[in-house]
Parts: structure tokens; sequence; C-alpha cells
């Protein structure tokens, strides 16, 4: 199964992306985040196998949660 989850702060696009996938038997997705910083708070709990970004973010951009990614990655594998 594939854990998925979604950064994108308009509800609209969160509601079709969960009913999308919901049709899905091999894919489930885990969260939908509305905020960087609440992605980041449930990477630090979690590992889903894909996370799918908006890139115009009201705190930031898909770079700086990238970066975030990869610095957490980094530091599990220390």
């Amino acid at each position: 199964m594939i854990k998925l989850v979604l950064l994108d702060p308009h509800p609209v696009v969160q509601k079709g992306f969960k009913s999308f996938f919901k049709k899905t038997k091999n894919i489930v997705v885990n969260g939908t985040f509305t905020t960087i910083k609440e992605l980041v708070n449930f990477l630090n709990e979690n590992t889903p196998d894909v996370v799918v970004l908006e890139m115009e973010l009201p705190d930031g951009s898909a770079v700086d949660i990238i970066r975030e990614i990869k610095k957490n990655i980094l530091q599990s594998q220390s």
C-alpha cells in the first residue's frame, strides 16, 4: 500500500484529492495539510511514501518543505 500526503492550502483541492484516491485499493491518503508547519509536524511522527506539494504556499514554498524532508531523511539514516 502506498501512503500519500498532500500539502495544498485549497480545501477544494484537498477534498478532490481524497475523493479521487478513495476509489483506489493500492493508495491511501494519510493526510492533507494547509501549511508547511502542519506537514512538518506530521512528518516528525510519520513516513509517507509520496508527498504531493503545491508550489505556492502561504507560509513558504515547496522548496522549503523539500529541504525539510531531505533534512529529516538524512537524520533518520544516520
